[in-house]
């Protein structure tokens, strides 16, 4: 099993539409959809609304990457693409037995 933190710091004035598309994707994240994706939780720091973070727990690192190539992630990626500020900080988390 694997976890990742992925920090997500968008440009001003993209939060709302930011906030909008990780609500719309996390149902499918924990569907069917992704039978190894054990969690998924897009949250948004509540002293700076253009910063979130994203709890994410997988099967393994093959999980990880087939819902990188899902179609609920793809307008993600496209959405990242045009509001990030920054690149992502993505924290690769080992939980503990």
């Amino acid at each position: 099993m694997i976890a990742i933190i992925a920090t997500l710091t968008v440009k001003d004035g993209a939060a709302d539409e930011v906030a909008a598309a990780l609500n719309k994707a996390a149902p499918a994240c924990r569907s069917d959809a992704e039978p190894g994706c054990h969690y998924y939780q897009p949250t948004q720091l509540a002293d700076d609304p253009n910063v979130f973070k994203v709890f994410e727990v997988y099967e393994d690192q093959a999980a990880l990457a087939a819902h990188r190539e899902t179609a609920h992630f793809q307008p993600l990626a496209e959405l990242f693409g045009k509001h990030l500020a920054k690149a992502p900080e993505i924290d690769l988390l080992k939980p503990l037995d």
